[in-house]
């Protein structure tokens, strides 16, 4: 990572330069803010917030029916669950993550374990 790139995020907390970043979405989280953040740690310096974690969880998952009972439609071309799937397919190329990676960062999110390492 470019060193000046890690100033183009901002903890969405405190305003601070970020030290993890969303794979999804622009949320960012320092260090710091970690453990008050809906926000895991995943790999490298990346994650997933909350709301990433729970559409990614349901592509992966190939389920239509979220956690609250919404149903998600993710074949329709119109939804934003539509372009999400593709938009975490492109990024599970790159990253290679898989379900079982995301089922332990949402135990980890649970539990309040959010993050594996300490930055600098």
């Amino acid at each position: 990572m470019n060193p000046r790139q890690r100033y183009w995020h901002k903890c969405d907390t405190c305003k601070r330069a970020s030290d993890f970043q969303c794979y999804c979405c622009p949320q960012s989280v320092c260090g710091r803010c970690m453990k008050y953040a809906d926000f895991i740690h995943v790999k490298g310096k990346k994650g997933l917030c909350d709301h990433s974690l729970k559409l990614t969880l349901l592509v992966e998952e190939k389920k239509d029916v979220d956690s609250d009972g919404e149903t998600v439609d993710f074949n329709n071309r119109n939804t934003y669950e539509t372009l999400y799937k593709e938009y975490w397919e492109i990024i599970n190329d790159a990253e290679n993550l898989t379900l079982e990676d995301l089922l332990s960062a949402k135990t980890k999110l649970k539990s309040g374990k959010k993050i594996r390492f300490r930055p600098k």
